[in-house]
């Protein structure tokens, strides 16, 4: 095979790679949104009780049975929802496809009104990992 030949292949894997890598990076950011808009159902539904209309209990069955939820995460997920109304820049975060489930899950501890925006920022800016330990090191409503 010619250099010339070589480098077309290279070019033409190239180019498969980056569209394949906008491809997932799409869907990662679909996904991230989707988050936003199940905690905000989650919410909804334990406030309204409708999880009673559809044959379910509790919303921790409802989590369960329906999506094989565990119980912690049914209620992470109803408390995100609950607090994405008064807290929306880490709303637009999540509908954005910026930050997901596990960063927005680690600020529900720490974060309160007055330092959400900054814990969004931090959030934006390090991995779960590094978040998470960042959350453990402070105390609720410290930025």
């Amino acid at each position: 095979m010619s250099d010339n030949d070589h480098r077309k292949d290279h070019t033409r894997a190239h180019r498969k790679a980056v569209a394949l890598h906008r491809n997932i990076s799409t869907a990662v950011k679909l996904s991230r949104a989707a988050v936003r808009v199940i905690a905000v159902g989650f919410a909804e539904m334990e406030f309204t009780k409708h999880f009673r209309e559809i044959g379910y209990a509790s919303l921790v069955e409802y989590g369960e049975q329906a999506f094989g939820y565990s119980p912690s995460k049914s209620r992470q997920l109803a408390a995100l929802g609950r607090k994405l109304p008064g807290w929306p820049v880490l709303d637009e975060a999540l509908a954005s496809g910026e930050l997901g489930w596990t960063k927005a899950r680690s600020l529900l501890s720490v974060a309160n009104d007055d330092t959400i925006a900054e814990w969004v920022e931090r959030a934006k800016g390090v991995n779960s990992r590094e978040l998470e330990a960042q959350v453990a090191e402070c105390l609720p409503g410290d930025a």
